[in-house]
């Protein structure tokens, strides 16, 4: 969710008390290997920025190859970081948005659930994958 180890701790517990059963990666390679071994979140959170070569758009985009549709909340610091089409791209493939940091973990929560209404109810329980 964010790419300070510390920071991306601090969100994922402030989703948990929120209520959200959380899975972190530490990167957008974390994140597909645990997708291709099974892993099924309700939503996505991501930083937009991440080293490695595949930013939080192309970890999204490859997470909705194998889960169309699967709700997302893209955090970002800059705004130029990512081009229109791109965003636009991102939120007609599914529930999408973005939010601006710092965001605050009640902020992020927030986001999460909202992304979810826009999505069909999740079979088991809430869960927000947090991916760098």
């Amino acid at each position: 969710m964010d790419d300070e180890p510390a920071v991306r701790a601090v969100l994922g517990a402030g989703l948990a008390a929120q209520g959200f059963q959380v899975t972190e990666a530490e990167g957008a390679a974390a994140a597909l290997d645990w997708l291709e071994a099974g892993g099924r979140p309700d939503a996505m959170v991501t930083d937009l920025a991440m080293p490695g070569g595949v930013d939080g758009l192309g970890l999204l985009q490859a997470a909705r190859r194998r889960l169309p549709g699967l709700p997302a909340v893209l955090i970002t610091g800059h705004a130029g970081d990512a081009a229109q089409g791109a965003l636009q791209a991102a939120a007609a493939a599914g529930p999408f948005a973005v939010l601006r940091k710092p965001a605050a973990a009640e902020a992020v929560a927030a986001q999460v659930v909202t992304v979810l209404r826009g999505s069909p109810p999740a079979e088991a329980g809430r869960e927000a994958g947090t991916g760098r």
